[in-house]
């Protein structure tokens, strides 16, 4: 059987590893994954499957709303003989739905949380939470995530809740030195550079604590709308010198294996897959308990917890763990247990399997159009 990967995505971030790594370690499927591409755009994501041996499709589309590409979408189905279409946000959710309908194929739909940037993403979230409702299943990252999906009324017999995971090859066995030639230790905050995920408040929470800390410089690592914003905050607090934008990087390993913890300020999470890949290098992790945070993170054993939009909490944490580096330490490693235990490709993988070959299974509601139909 063949299942095909849709995402919206030219980038190799998160949720791209995510794909690859489930292609990769559930053999009794064949895979194919796709993406949206406008113009003569690189795609980093489809490149990255190439690499990793995957089929890949690219979906061609030439302005927003160029709903042409619902039919690409069906001759893919058509062309690789498709059993199943996984998509992994809004715009996938809404194509796909159409194009597995007019295909006559089950659609299963990843839900790892929402944001709210502005007006028009508000108005997608709208459109999504109704695709969702079209949906044959929809995998939730976390418990609050599945949780939030029943709240806006979708049946919880649609609901299957399957955590996120990484690769247990690329877990690191032993922690190296971190602190820079000055002696300064290393923060680190990765992620979208947009309001829910918090990185203001870390800013006050560095100022406040600056003077009274012991001397530490905070890696920034990320892309988005509030970059230049952050950018300015960090003047008007004088934090020039502290600071350092790292921009966005496919591989963020090589660098947690370089920092003595990380922060995660978010006001809003699903189930962050950065804190996962902090733990894979045994690093130790202060984040909000947030979205599917608390599932993960038990407070004083595997990492810290503190309220979210707690400016004054935030910074005495901080403060806390630039002053105790080796309770740290033994967070990350008490995570790196837990990692191994929990969040694993390996553990994943059982339950994907049987979900997909479930829906696939089950009779399709609805009668598949003809093939040779156009839109």
């Amino acid at each position: 059987m063949t299942i095909l990967h849709l995402r919206s995505a030219d980038i190799y971030g998160s949720p791209e590893r995510l794909i690859i790594g489930q292609c990769r370690h559930l053999p009794s499927f064949d895979f194919v994954c796709a993406s949206f591409v406008r113009g003569q755009r690189e795609n980093r994501f489809l490149r990255q499957c190439e690499k990793n041996g995957l089929l890949t499709a690219t979906i061609r589309e030439s302005f927003v709303g160029d709903f042409r590409v619902i039919r690409q979408i069906r001759q893919v189905i058509e062309q690789h003989d498709v059993s199943l279409l996984v998509s992994h946000d809004y715009k996938s959710n809404f194509c796909g739905c159409f194009a597995t309908r007019r295909a006559g194929i089950k659609q299963v739909a990843y839900f790892h949380g929402v944001t709210s940037e502005d007006v028009k993403v508000g108005l997608y979230n709208l459109i999504d939470k109704f695709t969702r409702r079209r949906m044959d299943r929809v995998i939730a990252v976390s418990a609050m995530t599945a949780r939030f999906l029943q709240a806006q009324g979708l049946p919880s017999d649609k609901i299957e809740v399957v955590p996120n995971a990484v690769d247990p090859a690329t877990f690191s066995y032993e922690r190296p030195l971190r602190s820079d030639a000055e002696g300064r230790c290393r923060i680190v905050a990765v992620g979208r550079f947009s309001r829910e995920k918090g990185f203001d408040l870390l800013l006050e929470a560095a100022s406040a604590i600056r003077c009274q800390a012991p001397p530490f410089e905070l890696l920034l690592y990320g892309v988005g709308p509030e970059e230049q914003r952050l950018r300015d905050r960090v003047g008007r607090l004088g934090l020039g010198d502290v600071v350092r934008f790292g921009g966005f990087v496919d591989d963020i390993l090589p660098i947690l294996r370089e920092v003595d913890f990380m922060v995660m300020p978010s006001r809003s999470e699903g189930m962050p897959v950065g804190i996962l890949e902090a733990w894979s290098q045994q690093v130790g992790v202060l984040a909000t308990s947030v979205g599917g945070i608390p599932e993960m993170i038990e407070s004083g054993r595997s990492g810290l917890l503190v309220p979210p939009e707690n400016v004054a909490e935030l910074s005495d944490k901080l403060l806390w763990a630039l002053n105790h580096r080796d309770r740290m330490d033994q967070f990350g490693r008490a995570g790196y247990d837990t990692l191994n235990e929990k969040y694993t490709y390996t553990v994943q993988a059982e339950r994907l399997a049987s979900i997909y070959s479930e829906v696939i299974a089950q009779k399709v509601r609805h009668k598949p159009a003809n093939r040779s139909a156009r839109l």
